[in-house]
C-alpha cells in the first residue's frame, strides 16, 4: 500500500478535534551493515 493512501485512512481515524494538529509521517533509513567494513576498538 502506498503511503499516501495509508496515511489517508490514518487520518480518517482522528477525532475532529485533532483532525489538522496531528500529523502522520514516514521515515525509512536504508542501509548496508557488511562486516568487511566494521571496525571495532
Amino acid at each position: 500500500m502506498f503511503w499516501s493512501k495509508l496515511k489517508q485512512q490514518l487520518e480518517s481515524f482522528l477525532s475532529s478535534a485533532l483532525h489538522g494538529r496531528v500529523e502522520y509521517r514516514a521515515t525509512s533509513y536504508r542501509y548496508l551493515l557488511n562486516p568487511e567494513f566494521v571496525i571495532l576498538p
